[in-house]
Protein backbone atom coordinates (compact mmCIF):
# COMPACT_ATOMS: atom_id res chain seq x y z
CA UNK A 1 0.00 0.00 0.00
CA UNK A 2 2.74 2.53 0.68
CA UNK A 3 4.53 1.55 -2.61
CA UNK A 4 1.40 1.76 -4.25
CA UNK A 5 0.90 5.65 -2.93
CA UNK A 6 4.71 6.90 -3.37
CA UNK A 7 4.26 5.51 -7.02
CA UNK A 8 1.96 7.77 -7.63
CA UNK A 9 3.68 10.90 -6.34
CA UNK A 10 4.48 13.95 -7.52
CA UNK A 11 8.62 13.08 -8.34
CA UNK A 12 9.46 9.86 -8.85
CA UNK A 13 13.19 8.84 -7.64
CA UNK A 14 15.82 8.01 -10.38
CA UNK A 15 15.75 4.37 -8.75
CA UNK A 16 12.16 3.65 -10.77
CA UNK A 17 13.38 5.03 -14.26
CA UNK A 18 14.13 2.25 -17.22
CA UNK A 19 15.00 2.54 -20.77
CA UNK A 20 13.65 -0.58 -22.99
CA UNK A 21 16.79 -0.68 -24.87
CA UNK A 22 18.73 -0.78 -21.87
CA UNK A 23 16.27 -3.60 -20.06
CA UNK A 24 16.47 -5.47 -23.19
CA UNK A 25 12.62 -5.34 -23.79
CA UNK A 26 11.85 -2.88 -26.48
CA UNK A 27 8.37 -2.29 -27.71
CA UNK A 28 7.30 -3.73 -31.48
CA UNK A 29 4.55 -2.50 -33.85
CA UNK A 30 2.28 -4.99 -35.87
CA UNK A 31 1.40 -3.30 -39.16
CA UNK A 32 -1.90 -2.18 -39.85
CA UNK A 33 -2.55 -1.53 -36.06
CA UNK A 34 -2.23 1.53 -34.90
CA UNK A 35 -1.92 0.84 -30.88
CA UNK A 36 1.23 -0.66 -28.80
CA UNK A 37 0.20 -1.65 -25.34
CA UNK A 38 2.55 -0.11 -22.79
CA UNK A 39 4.75 -2.00 -20.60
CA UNK A 40 3.42 -3.52 -17.52
CA UNK A 41 5.27 -1.54 -14.90
CA UNK A 42 4.49 1.70 -16.64
CA UNK A 43 3.81 4.35 -13.93
CA UNK A 44 4.44 7.53 -16.70
CA UNK A 45 7.14 8.88 -19.20
CA UNK A 46 10.19 10.29 -18.05
CA UNK A 47 10.26 13.71 -17.44
CA UNK A 48 13.68 14.31 -17.42
CA UNK A 49 14.53 13.51 -21.23
CA UNK A 50 12.57 15.74 -24.40
CA UNK A 51 11.93 12.41 -26.06
CA UNK A 52 11.02 9.39 -24.78
CA UNK A 53 9.45 6.91 -27.66
CA UNK A 54 11.46 6.15 -30.49
CA UNK A 55 11.57 4.61 -33.56
CA UNK A 56 14.13 2.56 -34.69
CA UNK A 57 15.54 3.50 -38.39
CA UNK A 58 18.88 1.71 -39.24
CA UNK A 59 19.39 3.54 -42.32
CA UNK A 60 19.74 6.75 -40.23
CA UNK A 61 22.78 8.34 -39.06
CA UNK A 62 21.26 7.56 -35.09
CA UNK A 63 19.15 4.16 -35.37
CA UNK A 64 16.90 5.83 -32.67
CA UNK A 65 14.57 8.94 -34.40
CA UNK A 66 12.26 10.49 -31.97
CA UNK A 67 8.65 9.94 -32.06
CA UNK A 68 6.72 13.12 -31.12
CA UNK A 69 3.58 13.04 -28.19
CA UNK A 70 0.75 14.76 -29.30
CA UNK A 71 -2.50 15.02 -28.56
CA UNK A 72 -4.92 12.48 -30.48
CA UNK A 73 -7.37 13.48 -31.67
CA UNK A 74 -4.92 16.17 -33.99
CA UNK A 75 -2.25 13.51 -34.91
CA UNK A 76 -5.61 11.40 -36.05
CA UNK A 77 -7.22 13.88 -37.92
CA UNK A 78 -3.75 15.20 -39.50
CA UNK A 79 -1.35 11.79 -39.89
CA UNK A 80 -4.28 9.22 -42.03
CA UNK A 81 -1.90 7.18 -43.76
CA UNK A 82 0.61 4.71 -42.97
CA UNK A 83 4.21 4.30 -42.64
CA UNK A 84 7.38 5.34 -40.02
CA UNK A 85 5.44 6.11 -36.28
CA UNK A 86 6.49 9.65 -36.08
CA UNK A 87 3.55 10.76 -33.59
CA UNK A 88 1.81 9.37 -30.55
CA UNK A 89 -0.47 9.89 -27.54
CA UNK A 90 -1.33 7.51 -24.75
CA UNK A 91 -4.88 6.51 -23.94
CA UNK A 92 -5.40 4.24 -21.27
CA UNK A 93 -2.62 1.31 -21.65
CA UNK A 94 -1.56 1.83 -25.16
CA UNK A 95 0.52 4.02 -27.45
CA UNK A 96 -1.42 5.49 -30.42
CA UNK A 97 0.31 5.59 -33.24
CA UNK A 98 0.33 7.99 -36.31
CA UNK A 99 1.17 7.23 -39.05
CA UNK A 100 -0.34 3.41 -38.24
CA UNK A 101 2.54 1.53 -38.82
CA UNK A 102 2.94 -0.37 -42.26
CA UNK A 103 5.54 -2.69 -41.36
CA UNK A 104 7.09 -3.89 -37.55
CA UNK A 105 9.30 -1.33 -35.92
CA UNK A 106 10.72 -1.67 -33.17
CA UNK A 107 10.42 1.22 -30.32
CA UNK A 108 12.59 2.03 -27.69
CA UNK A 109 10.68 4.30 -24.57
CA UNK A 110 12.16 5.60 -21.67
CA UNK A 111 9.92 5.79 -18.40
CA UNK A 112 9.37 4.98 -14.62
CA UNK A 113 8.67 1.92 -14.09
CA UNK A 114 6.69 0.38 -10.98
CA UNK A 115 8.65 -1.19 -8.59
CA UNK A 116 8.59 -5.31 -7.72
CA UNK A 117 6.24 -5.50 -4.97
CA UNK A 118 7.83 -5.30 -1.45
CA UNK A 119 8.36 -9.02 -0.17
CA UNK A 120 9.63 -9.97 3.64
CA UNK A 121 13.27 -10.87 2.66
CA UNK A 122 13.36 -10.49 -0.45
CA UNK A 123 16.28 -7.88 -2.31
CA UNK A 124 14.55 -7.42 -5.14
CA UNK A 125 12.70 -4.52 -4.15
CA UNK A 126 14.47 -1.06 -5.01
CA UNK A 127 12.42 0.81 -2.87
CA UNK A 128 13.55 -0.95 -0.15
CA UNK A 129 17.31 -0.77 -1.24
CA UNK A 130 16.97 2.61 -2.07
CA UNK A 131 14.69 4.12 0.39
CA UNK A 132 13.88 1.92 2.98
CA UNK A 133 13.19 4.69 5.73
CA UNK A 134 10.70 6.35 3.79
CA UNK A 135 9.06 2.84 3.55
CA UNK A 136 9.20 2.15 7.13
CA UNK A 137 8.42 5.86 8.68
CA UNK A 138 5.46 5.82 5.57
CA UNK A 139 4.38 2.50 7.34
CA UNK A 140 4.89 2.93 10.62
CA UNK A 141 2.69 6.49 10.32
CA UNK A 142 -0.44 4.85 9.11
CA UNK A 143 -0.23 2.22 11.79
CA UNK A 144 0.14 4.79 14.94
CA UNK A 145 -2.56 7.06 12.69
CA UNK A 146 -5.39 4.41 11.79
CA UNK A 147 -4.76 1.32 13.73
CA UNK A 148 -3.46 1.53 17.35
CA UNK A 149 -3.62 5.40 17.39
CA UNK A 150 -0.63 6.81 19.31
CA UNK A 151 -0.22 10.08 18.64
CA UNK A 152 3.24 10.06 20.08
CA UNK A 153 4.30 7.53 18.04
CA UNK A 154 2.55 9.02 14.70
CA UNK A 155 4.26 12.22 15.35
CA UNK A 156 8.14 10.08 15.73
CA UNK A 157 7.43 8.32 12.09
CA UNK A 158 5.86 12.05 11.11
CA UNK A 159 9.44 13.13 11.78
CA UNK A 160 11.48 10.46 10.59
CA UNK A 161 9.31 10.28 7.11
CA UNK A 162 9.65 14.10 6.73
CA UNK A 163 13.66 13.30 7.11
CA UNK A 164 13.58 10.17 4.59
CA UNK A 165 11.70 11.99 2.22
CA UNK A 166 14.27 15.33 2.33
CA UNK A 167 17.07 13.14 2.18
CA UNK A 168 15.79 11.22 -0.94
CA UNK A 169 15.18 14.67 -2.46
CA UNK A 170 18.74 16.03 -1.87
CA UNK A 171 20.22 12.18 -3.51
CA UNK A 172 17.91 12.91 -6.41
CA UNK A 173 18.93 16.53 -7.17
CA UNK A 174 22.65 15.74 -6.31
CA UNK A 175 22.31 12.70 -9.19
CA UNK A 176 20.61 15.17 -11.60
CA UNK A 177 23.53 17.76 -10.84
CA UNK A 178 26.54 15.64 -10.75
CA UNK A 179 29.33 16.43 -13.45
CA UNK A 180 27.46 19.47 -14.80
CA UNK A 181 29.42 22.36 -15.78
CA UNK A 182 27.65 25.95 -14.47
CA UNK A 183 28.96 28.92 -15.90
CA UNK A 184 27.68 31.96 -17.15
CA UNK A 185 28.26 33.06 -21.12
CA UNK A 186 29.38 30.63 -23.86
CA UNK A 187 31.93 28.73 -23.35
Amino acid sequence: MVQDKLEVGDTLPWFLFTDTEVAGTNLATVAGTETVALPSDFLRESEDHEHVLFSQDMSATDPWVPVKRDDYTFIKARWTGSGRPKHYDILGTNLYLRQIPDAAYVLRMLYMKRDADIVAGSTENLWMQYAGDLILAETGFIIATQYVIMPDVAQAFASQRSEARSRLQIEMTARVEAGRMRSMGED
